[in-house]
């Protein structure tokens, strides 16, 4: 839930240039990653494998247009 309103925040920030939102939310998959791995055993740690990095349709559609992506992902 943590990443997800982190990832709110990132993706609302019209500051942000989208190519830096795409990096910043990459970044926020792989802390949360690590964030993970703190709580997990020795044993367990072996086994996760943290989800890979989404290249879904952001990565198909231009830099000037990642904000129409999202806002029809809101819609939805």
């Amino acid at each position: 839930m943590d990443q997800r309103e982190q990832a709110q925040r990132i993706w609302s920030d019209t500051s942000l240039p989208s190519a830096n939102r795409i990096g910043a939310t990459k970044a926020l998959s792989r802390q949360t990653a690590d964030r993970i791995r703190a709580l997990l055993t020795p044993e367990q740690r072996t086994k996760y494998e943290p989800p890979p990095p989404q290249d879904g349709p952001a990565q198909a559609v231009s830099n000037a247009h990642v904000e129409v992506w999202m806002q029809g992902a809101k819609e939805r």
